[in-house]
């Protein structure tokens, strides 16, 4: 550096110096940037030397031309610890929860179970559990056995209730108390953020309340419907004409049938104009003709030629007669109900579904939303109506709402508080519905690596801090060298000797095994 300076002094004397204060300022500025450059440099290719413990040339694998010591086999598993090592970290973050979960178990037995079905079968809903088939269940077992071995835990499918999905061994159930535990940390943040409107979990009692009730209650209570299917608009047709009905204006108009009698005045008529004679048993064929050409017109003259339409009690009549004819293979249902009869009888009739049975969401909102009980009420469908793949008739008879309603005022919004100003029992259960729905897993990690990362974990192995400084923003690479200790988190060191014990009885032997097949190959001739 000093030669430089000297080469730069030399050449600036053979040039007119109008300032020379000023030059030497600048050539003091320029040795100290040179000078602190060289000074960084060095400081950069000075590192921490690697801790390992009293790990040292202890064979932890022989055999043919191989020979793995402890150090050697640490320096492998170093590439994969970041995992194991967060969560011996987590685990001391994390002690207080988990002493809730020792303590009570039976409090958190739900969810240790809710997290073990769905890490086992995709799934903790019981209803889906309960129809996954046979095949299904025992691939999906077998692929979680797998996953544990790579960790060398034993499981074996004795250990998975694949009945009742209840009574996992303790063992399947303990490997997800630290994830319980995260879940705990952040349930008792996220009751403190829902009151802060200044925060982006922050709830609006009344909206939000409001908007749930709307979307998930109002609507959910069991209904009393006809409905039939039909696969397509062909089929549907068919079956109001073998029955004689046509639709106008949402009303059934019932036709008279020159297959089985004379008619008379406008149906003559059609006949007639078609130059079909008026026999009393046309053939189908002809009826097709007939009935598709006939006009409803209730205001046809004279009067006595106007078409009248059914009576509500006549189309469910109608209504049931087509159900019967339609599924034949099920039990028939009387045909003789009134639109009151069929009320007081519905126990004992197969029309009442609860809200989730509706497999055909479309046909759900359709009945719920558009079709009602009222006087002045649209109460069936007319025309076959497409609702999803399929065509459909429905009869709307009864809406099992009378507790929606109770939780409802005059205006149908959902009452919130009482007359005191307080939430009421239903709008209580409904929050703590809102506040749940915003315990997501993305929230719960946010928060568990807010945790790691305010804890101000600080690793004494490059390696590691490179790995961990992945995920984790605030890890910090100690500016001291240790032989024993691996990473500190408050109180707590974590030495070398504890992260080896660590990995070995997760990776000890499947690394070791790919060690040996490395060096056996290099070895080989091949």
């Amino acid at each position: 550096m000093y030669v430089i300076l000297l080469l730069l002094v030399i050449k600036i004397q053979g040039v007119k110096i109008v300032n020379k204060t000023n030059l030497i300022k600048k050539l003091a500025a320029l040795t100290l940037l040179v000078s602190g450059a060289l000074t960084l440099a060095a400081c950069g290719d000075k590192s921490l030397s690697t801790p390992y413990g009293s790990l040292g040339d202890t064979v932890y694998l022989s055999g043919d031309g191989y020979s793995i010591t402890e150090k050697e086999l640490y320096e492998e598993m170093r590439l994969s610890s970041s995992s194991v090592l967060v969560e011996m970290i987590e685990k001391e973050l994390f002690k207080d929860e988990l002493a809730l979960i020792n303590a009570s178990p039976a409090t958190y037995a739900e969810d240790l179970l809710k997290y073990a079905n769905e890490a086992i079968f995709g799934t903790s809903d019981k209803e889906t559990l309960e129809s996954m088939d046979e095949n299904t269940k025992t691939q999906k077992v077998l692929s979680f056995i797998d996953s544990f071995y790579l960790v060398n835990i034993e499981i074996t499918e004795a250990d998975i209730d694949t009945v009742n999905f209840e009574t996992h061994n303790q063992k399947v159930l303990d490997y997800y108390k630290l994830t319980v535990a995260k879940k705990i940390y952040a349930k008792a943040l996220l009751a403190e953020e829902v009151k802060d409107k200044e925060n982006a979990a922050y709830i609006d009692v009344d909206k939000a309340l409001q908007t749930y009730f709307a979307s998930n209650v109002q609507s959910n209570y069991d209904m009393s419907a006809i409905t039939i299917r039909f696969v397509n608009q062909n089929e549907a047709n068919a079956t109001l004409r073998r029955y004689n009905i046509k639709a106008y204006r949402s009303q059934w108009y019932e036709l008279a049938d020159p297959r089985t009698a004379v008619v008379t005045g406008y149906a003559s008529e059609v006949l007639a104009d078609l130059g079909i004679a008026n026999t009393g048993s046309i053939s189908d064929a002809d009826y097709v003709k007939y009935y598709d050409k006939y006009s409803i017109n209730p205001n046809r003259e004279p009067i006595s030629s106007a078409d009248v339409p059914m009576t509500l009690d006549e189309t469910l009549v109608k209504f049931l007669e087509i159900y019967n004819y339609i599924y034949s293979y099920k039990d028939q249902v009387s045909t003789s109900y009134t639109v009151d009869t069929i009320l007081t009888d519905l126990e004992n009739l197969p029309f009442t579904k609860s809200y989730e049975d509706f497999t055909n969401t479309s046909l759900r909102t359709y009945i719920y939303n558009t079709l009602g009980t009222g006087e002045t009420d649209t109460r069936f469908t007319s025309s076959p109506r497409l609702n999803g793949s399929y065509y459909y008739l429905a009869f709307k008879l009864e809406a099992h709402n009378e507790a929606v309603l109770e939780w409802m005022d005059e205006d149908d919004k959902f009452i919130v508080y009482t007359e005191t100003g307080e939430l009421t029992e239903k709008a209580l259960e409904i929050y703590d519905l809102v506040e749940e729905s915003k315990l997501t897993s993305a929230y719960i990690q946010s928060k568990a690596t807010e945790r790691f990362n305010d804890a101000e974990v600080v690793v004494y192995d490059e390696l590691i801090k490179l790995y961990l400084g992945q995920n984790y923003s605030n890890v910090k690479l100690s500016s001291k060298s240790s032989k024993t200790v691996v990473a500190k988190v408050g109180d707590l060191e974590i030495t070398v000797d504890e992260l080896f014990l660590a990995l070995e009885e997760k990776l000890g032997v499947s690394v070791a095994i790919d060690i040996a097949i490395r060096e056996t190959l290099k070895a080989s001739d091949y």
